[in-house]
């Protein structure tokens, strides 16, 4: 878990480091639109882990709904029945 978040840091850090260098090559060059075009860029980099963040923790909570404890949400065996006497749950009689 450390490592993935880790290395995200690292891409992060990584990808601002590359286009700081474009920013200030185009501000030596006096290309302002080149400056700020790649100044959106860089926004957009960093921008992308925090709404990636969001995705995977709804992602997580879903993924803990669905494959939570056997038979604790009624689900149907493998015969199409259901599993618990909470039988509203699978739609159809035993």
């Amino acid at each position: 878990m450390f490592g993935a978040f880790f290395d995200s840091v690292v891409d992060r850090y990584s990808d601002l480091v590359l286009l700081m260098g474009l920013l200030v090559y185009y501000a030596s060059i006096n290309r302002f639109f080149y400056v700020v075009l790649t100044a959106v860029v860089m926004t957009g980099s960093v921008m992308v882990s925090y709404t990636r963040a969001p995705r995977r923790m709804h992602d997580s909570e879903v993924q803990g709904r669905l494959h939570g404890a056997p038979g604790a949400h009624g689900a149907a065996d493998s015969s199409g029945r259901c599993s618990t006497a909470w039988r509203p749950c699978c739609g159809s009689s035993p």
